[in-house]
């Protein structure tokens, strides 16, 4: 008999990363853990706009990836929080894949509230976090 579905929590998450990958997967992992966050959004009429929000991040599939759940207005805020202007508010997830065959971060963004899908690679540039465009499929 195959797991119900009160088991995929236990399926999904993942206690820490996985010992092959642990060096390469430190790029993320340092980022594991629940965040506040503050988020600017600038206007091409050049104002800006300033909220709060959270994002929680975790080990997912078996240490070998991380999905982070982000989330503008905060949760506790969401039903009276008004509409964020020029980025919309946001409740998605990002799945982050190690993928050794390229040396980089395969990156997935899922926000089905407003049917955004993005890709990205990430990999390191010197002391930063690069995050490239890939396809993005058409609406």
């Amino acid at each position: 008999m195959g797991p119900t579905p009160t088991d995929l929590p236990a399926v999904l998450h993942a206690g820490g990363p996985d010992p092959e990958r642990a060096e390469a997967l430190k790029l993320y992992g340092r980022f594991v853990g629940d965040w506040d966050a503050e988020i600017i959004a600038h206007g091409p009429d050049g104002n800006s706009h300033r909220t709060e929000g959270e994002i929680h991040f975790g080990w997912v599939l078996q240490g070998r990836a991380i999905q982070d759940i982000w989330m503008i207005p905060r949760l506790a805020n969401r039903s009276t929080a008004p509409q964020f202007p020029i980025a919309d508010n946001w409740y998605g997830t990002t799945l982050r894949v190690y993928d050794p065959t390229i040396g980089a971060w395969r990156i997935f963004w899922i926000d089905p509230a407003r049917s955004v899908f993005r890709q990205q690679i990430g990999r390191t540039r010197g002391e930063d976090i690069v995050q490239e465009a890939g396809p993005t499929p058409a609406n």
